[in-house]
């Protein structure tokens, strides 16, 4: 819930997942939706560093909660991190 953003760092990362979401569609090549999956790095990044997920008010922690689910979900759509090795 939008309404619930206490920083512009919550917001951007929204704004990138909406639009990873809208990106994302049947027969959509891979390399080209991993690519997409960078344009979380920097929101990401600037989340981390200045949001406290965890925060005291249990609407607002659920609700950051949420929106990194919501990121989660894109990726794994994406691949299965999990199974991705690193060669050598």
């Amino acid at each position: 819930d939008p309404a619930l953003f206490e920083s512009d760092a919550e917001r951007a990362l929204l704004d990138a997942a909406d639009g990873v979401e809208k990106a994302d569609f049947p027969g959509r090549e891979w390399s080209a939706r991993l690519s997409d999956l960078f344009a979380f790095c920097e929101p990401a990044q600037k989340f981390f560093d200045g949001v406290m997920v965890m925060a005291e008010n249990p609407a607002v922690r659920t609700n950051r909660l949420s929106l990194l689910n919501f990121v989660r979900t894109l990726c794994l759509k994406t691949a299965d991190f999990k199974k991705i090795v690193k060669a050598g």
